[in-house]
């Protein structure tokens, strides 16, 4: 069974100075793409090896991107945050949640560094929205949402 992305994907971003995580939705958020892993291969090929063929081992894996786009808000507070950290290049830790109360849901948290934030953008018969990557800094969690 499929589950629709609208009320079911949620991006949230730890916002507390001390102690353990406290994680807030980022408003407007209407557009993600990217993310995973990828692992590199290591070519053993060799003398013995049968055929015509190469030989490979895994290797490292790696963290994609994450692109993002939002309703840009002017003043919003998580929206200013995100900003700041690129320009500061500081690591954040974020969470998506995949799913709602009423579906068996997930979450992926990661810290990562935003990479871009972009201009606010639009047509002249629209809205303003802003563009932004994370690029993960270690591999993420799985976990069941509780």
């Amino acid at each position: 069974m499929a589950i629709r992305t609208k009320g079911n994907v949620f991006l949230e971003m730890d916002t507390a100075s001390s102690g353990g995580p406290t994680f807030t939705k980022v408003p407007g958020v209407f557009s993600n793409d990217g993310g995973g892993t990828t692992n590199e291969r290591i070519d053993t090929t060799d003398f013995d090896t049968v055929g015509n063929s190469r030989e490979y081992i895994g290797g490292l894996s790696e963290e994609q991107p994450l692109s993002f786009e939002l309703h840009y808000q002017p003043g919003n507070t998580l929206q200013e945050a995100i900003r700041a950290a690129n320009a500061a290049g500081t690591s954040k830790t974020f969470r998506l949640v995949f799913g709602d109360a009423t579906e068996t849901s997930e979450t992926y948290t990661f810290s990562a560094l935003v990479s871009s934030y972009g201009m606010p953008r639009g047509p002249i018969e629209g809205k303003l929205s802003v563009p932004f990557e994370l690029q993960p800094t270690a591999a993420g969690v799985w976990a069941d949402a509780a």
